[in-house]
């Protein structure tokens, strides 16, 4: 059996290279500080805001939008009616 320091599909990330001291007592918890190899991925590259792209994204899926709308839109609409009742009937906490 491999140990973990020379296996080639993860990372062991060594107590002396963690800097912040949750790192650090996460790691003497006994917790699993190994990442698995498909995990590393580079950052992606910030290449900017492009509106009119996000637009014409948007407008070639409405009823997405729509479903979107609704499923945020109807139950902040109940949580708004219901605080206004207990305002109305005087429940307060």
């Amino acid at each position: 059996p491999q140990s973990a320091a020379v296996r080639r599909d993860v990372v062991v990330f060594a107590e002396t290279q963690r800097n912040d001291m949750h790192s650090r007592t996460w790691a003497n918890a006994g917790h699993n500080t190994e990442v698995p190899a498909q995990a590393r991925t580079k950052p992606m590259p910030v290449v900017g805001y492009d509106g009119d792209e996000i637009v014409e994204f948007y407008d070639r899926r409405p009823l997405q939008v729509g479903w979107r709308l609704n499923s945020l839109g109807f139950p902040l609409l109940g949580w708004y009616l219901r605080l206004l009742l207990d305002r109305a009937i005087g429940i307060e906490q």
